[in-house]
């Protein structure tokens, strides 16, 4: 799970401004990647979807990893379902993997992968009330980070 985080995260983090207004590249960005999220979120339970969406709202890590552990002790035939499916996506052929590359492409020599602009992406994320991209962009931000750590 951590891999489709990951490549979630380095997908975003391709994500760069030219000569383009910058608050409207970002909303640009906010849509394509709630786009590529619809993905996962139409192949999920909606209980993985609620899980994944208490993200936004965890006070802690600890209290995000109970409600995750929790759902899988109660539910694990369709935790198992949810989590192959999103192990899957590391397929090079599958379609989140082909919407994360169309949309590296996109904002190729770009500007988007500044803490500024991760803030600024999920502000967008939120006015467009595309909650579960900004878990999983949120997901994808801490994955990003804990590798920048342990690589110091």
């Amino acid at each position: 799970m951590k891999k489709l985080f990951f490549t979630l995260a380095l997908a975003i983090a391709c994500l760069v401004s030219n000569n383009i207004n910058a608050q409207s590249l970002e909303r640009r960005a906010a849509i394509d990647i709630c786009e590529c999220s619809h993905i996962i979120e139409n192949n999920v339970s909606p209980e993985f979807r609620e899980i994944i969406n208490f993200k936004l709202i965890a006070e802690t890590e600890d209290e995000f990893n109970t409600a995750m552990i929790t759902f899988v002790t109660n539910n694990p035939d369709k935790a198992a379902k949810d989590l192959e499916w999103m192990q899957s996506m590391n397929d090079d052929n599958g379609q989140f993997l082909r919407c994360i590359s169309k949309m590296e492409m996109k904002y190729d020599n770009t500007e988007l992968d500044t803490p500024e602009m991760y803030n600024s992406i999920m502000v967008e994320l939120y006015e467009i009330e595309c909650d579960f991209a900004a878990a999983l962009f949120m997901f994808g931000a801490e994955v990003q980070e804990a590798e920048v750590t342990e690589g110091e």
